[in-house]
């Protein structure tokens, strides 16, 4: 392995890490320096796109040589592909979450907590624009692996959506049409949300996530006493 440069710390970089030795395990600082490199990556695609996103774009952002970055990513498909992985992971432990603790709640609170968390999920930081970029810039065994990951979301969804049809709490509907509906409102937070505005981005997602429910909530679901808030993830 080349040694990897070490820098002065720099607030300005995109992931705030220091390149030094520190007292972490090897394992840990590899991996620690892995996440650093597919955060400035994420932020630089979000920012810049990923055709004016270069592999030198990246090493410079982190005061590193190309060298010290080709350790870890090959090329700037990988690190696409990494960034994609770990935002589509980052959702399908979402609704996982939502299946096995429902709190009590029926099931239409349940599926508000669930877009609650993703609408989170879909606003912190900025692997998430990296969702929907072209995925034509993977392999077929890439294009399989994040596939997998989003249909085990949408299934995940879907059977939210039926338990509150089973309970009352939401109408009669088609799920996967309703979670398309759904997603298409809180997915497009990634394109207009910007921090610093009038709303905390706990805020934006409560309210989005409830305006969109609201054709699908029957009064039941609506007036039932368990809160809809989601709980901090």
């Amino acid at each position: 392995m080349r040694k990897l440069h070490t820098p002065e710390d720099r607030s300005d970089t995109p992931a705030n890490f220091r390149w030094g030795p520190g007292n972490a395990a090897p394992d840990a600082v590899q991996e620690q320096k892995r996440e650093a490199i597919l955060a400035a990556a994420a932020e630089l695609f979000n920012r810049n796109g990923y055709m004016r996103t270069s592999l030198t774009d990246v090493a410079q952002s982190l005061a590193l040589t190309k060298a010290a970055l080709y350790y870890y990513f090959k090329d700037k498909q990988s690190l696409l592909f990494a960034c994609s992985l770990v935002a589509h992971q980052g959702a399908q432990r979402v609704v996982e979450e939502a299946l096995r603790d429902d709190g009590g709640a029926n099931g239409l609170q349940g599926l508000s907590v669930c877009l609650q968390r993703y609408a989170l999920h879909v606003m912190d930081g900025n692997f998430q624009s990296v969702m929907f970029l072209d995925s034509r810039e993977f392999s077929d065994e890439q294009v399989t692996q994040v596939l997998g990951c989003r249909d085990a979301f949408d299934r995940g969804l879907r059977e939210l959506i039926q338990r509150g049809v089973d309970d009352g709490s939401i109408r009669p509907c088609d799920p996967k049409l309703a979670s398309l509906t759904l997603l298409g409102a809180v997915n497009w937070i990634a394109r207009w949300y910007r921090p610093g505005g009038a709303l905390s981005i706990e805020a934006v997602a409560e309210q989005v996530v409830s305006y969109a429910l609201t054709g699908i909530a029957t009064p039941a679901g609506v007036s039932s006493p368990a809160g809809r808030r989601a709980p901090a993830p």
